[in-house]
């Protein structure tokens, strides 16, 4: 009986899928004109420097024809935003402000993806931004820290499948003076056979027929 239960949980245990990390300190990195940042779209004068503008009023939109109020033809997603910083950095996070005034194109799920020498990319992180309801108030997203010389947004399914920013910040786990404040991602777990996993209260009794010294 005892082997059968040790079975059990040894699956069990297998079964859970940990994805949270420890979130560190965040600070808003301050932003420097020299800064390269370029964009997969543009819309006239809703260019990609209106991100680093300060302004919640001003911002990116990508590319698209119309007629009247009819929408004619769109750069289709996925849209990315690019940002050399021109010197390493270490990035633990980003801060997205939507525009305000609708929800077009505003961004859901993204990737990013960092650079070593501001050419070649690879991917570090999934994210998705939550919108309940709409919301319009800006979002900010903790990862691992890492170094980057440069950083690629990509937007993959965003509102009606435009793409829109109004500010976008990045976050740093060294000390600028203006700190950030975050989430911490949750624990996922993942449970076989279409059960619910029972969450440890910190109530159980929990005993081994044998244990040794801290193990």
């Amino acid at each position: 009986m005892k082997k059968i239960f040790a079975l059990i949980l040894t699956v069990l245990m297998a079964s859970l899928v940990f994805s949270a990390f420890a979130a560190e300190d965040a600070y808003i990195l301050p932003y420097d004109s020299s800064w390269e940042v370029t964009a997969s779209s543009e819309f006239n004068n809703k260019k990609i420097a209106n991100v680093f503008d300060g302004r919640v009023d001003t911002y990116w939109h990508t590319n698209y024809t119309a007629e009247g109020s009819t929408i004619t033809g769109k750069d289709e997603a996925p849209h990315t935003i690019t940002v050399n910083f021109g010197k390493e950095l270490s990035l633990n996070g980003w801060i997205y402000t939507p525009r305000t005034d609708n929800a077009t194109g505003m961004f859901h799920t993204y990737n990013l993806y960092a650079s070593a020498d501001g050419v070649n990319f690879e991917l570090f992180h999934k994210g998705k931004l939550p919108y309940p309801g709409g919301a319009k108030a800006p979002q900010t997203e903790l990862f691992e820290a890492k170094k980057m010389k440069a950083i690629k947004i990509e937007a993959t399914d965003p509102t009606g499948g435009f793409g829109t920013c109004a500010e976008l910040q990045f976050l740093t786990p060294e000390n600028t003076g203006v700190k950030a404040e975050g989430k911490k991602e949750e624990v996922k777990t993942e449970a076989t056979n279409d059960g619910d996993i029972l969450k440890y209260d910190g109530k159980w009794k929990i005993s081994a027929t044998s244990d040794r010294s801290n193990k």
